[in-house]
């Protein structure tokens, strides 16, 4: 399936609350997306790709996701605000179309495109009724959209139980809060909920500094064996042992929903 290059407006420049700079320095710090995160599998494992499909995600970052959209052989578009996270899937991805622009004026025309996915992305806007509305615009009639939101609160929990206190305080732009299918519910007008799917974890108490110290504990061996890379085993074993010694106290671990997904059709 081809789409002409005559599909695309002229480019406008969007405002966001935390303002473009701020995604600049945010992926020059993370690279947000450049490696496929559990949410991208689920949401890729809740609906069908093919080559007949023309696939739009908006807030692609790094193009993690769009990557394996376009291996599929599907016509891939992305759509970031930020010029670092694009530069950086543009190195990845040879065959899909990708554009610095803004999610509440997307410089594309109507009905254009079959699936379409919004992987944490709505939070950081400052108007998702407004981006919602431009993405029900570019779909075509019966498209799919797969939409991820975080649960900002057991993001925080589950961080700092864990023991990764820099990321439970490091401000990820979020601007709103869809902890619950109501609170998305208003967005969703011209859509019918398909699919409600939760992304449930186990939060295992400390569970990052016993990683760190494992993993000192052999960069130290490392060292003395004058070995300049942790073998691949090391690197295996460290998860391992980390595992074994999580198992007695499964029992304090409390499971946390840190994203909801949700399977749309266009009415």
């Amino acid at each position: 399936m081809q789409l002409g290059n005559d599909m695309f407006h002229l480019l406008k420049s969007g405002s966001n609350k935390y303002g473009k700079r701020f995604y600049e320095i945010d992926a020059s710090k993370r690279c947000a997306g450049s490696r496929l995160a559990p949410t991208h599998k689920l949401s890729l494992n809740m609906t069908s790709i093919t080559s007949e499909d023309a696939v739009l995600e908006v807030g692609c970052g790094g193009g993690a996701l769009l990557s394996e959209i376009s291996l599929k052989g599907a016509v891939a578009v992305g759509l970031d605000i930020s010029e670092m996270q694009i530069k950086y899937a543009k190195t990845r991805l040879q065959g899909a179309l990708l554009i610095i622009g803004d999610s509440e004026r997307l410089p594309l025309k109507d009905n254009l495109f079959t699936k379409c996915f919004a992987v944490e992305m709505l939070e950081h806007v400052q108007n998702p009724g407004q981006v919602m509305k431009e993405i029900r615009r570019v779909l075509k009639d019966s498209a799919e959209l797969i939409i991820v939101v975080p649960n900002d609160k057991n993001w925080f929990i589950h961080r700092f139980v864990q023991g990764y206190f820099r990321e439970a305080f490091y401000d990820y732009g979020h601007l709103h809060d869809f902890s619950s299918l109501e609170k998305l519910k208003p967005l969703l007008e011209g859509f019918n909920i398909l699919t409600v799917r939760e992304n449930n974890v186990l939060t295992m108490p400390i569970r990052g500094l016993i990683s760190q110290l494992l993993q000192g504990f052999d960069e130290i061996l490392k060292r003395r064996r004058n070995n300049s890379i942790l073998a691949k085993d090391q690197q295996e074993d460290t998860h391992t042992r980390l595992l074994t010694y999580e198992e007695p106290f499964l029992f304090i671990a409390p499971k946390l929903t840190l994203h909801l997904i949700i399977k749309l059709k266009k009415k």
